[in-house]
């Protein structure tokens, strides 16, 4: 949407030029001895006021179009925050977190007490035993 909006505008400075340009030669090679300086003046004066006006509402537009494009995506940059509020979402996910937990603990309470360090322990302390054992220096 945003090109045809472009395209459009320009296709509108371009006919804009085109209807000072045409008027201006048809005048030219129809009647040169007729031409006073004041009526070419004129022209002058009147063909740049038509071209800053069609260039100037050719930025503006541009502009217009940039500037509502830049609030819509600011628009919808903020929907998207307030839709992925993390706060929100790992509190409820600490909710059930909680909660499973808690379920998982009245089920089941055997191996709760101990502790993978001791395990870890008593295989390293197997680990040297073999080890010694090996080499000899154990029976």
């Amino acid at each position: 949407m945003e090109n045809d909006d472009r395209t459009l505008n320009v296709i509108g400075l371009f006919v804009a030029i085109i209807a000072i340009v045409i008027p201006a030669a048809s005048f030219i090679l129809s009647a040169p001895d007729e031409i006073k300086i004041q009526s070419v003046i004129i022209f002058g004066i009147i063909s740049i006021i038509v071209i800053i006006i069609s260039f100037s509402y050719l930025t503006y537009k541009g502009y217009k179009n940039m500037f509502n494009d830049l609030k819509e995506n600011k628009r919808d940059v903020n929907e998207i925050k307030k839709s992925l509020n993390y706060h929100a979402l790992f509190s409820d996910m600490d909710v059930r977190l909680r909660v499973i937990e808690t379920l998982l603990g009245k089920k089941n309470r055997k191996g709760q007490f101990i502790d993978p360090r001791i395990i870890w322990i008593i295989v390293l302390l197997i680990l040297i035993y073999l080890f010694l054992k090996s080499i000899g220096v154990l029976p």
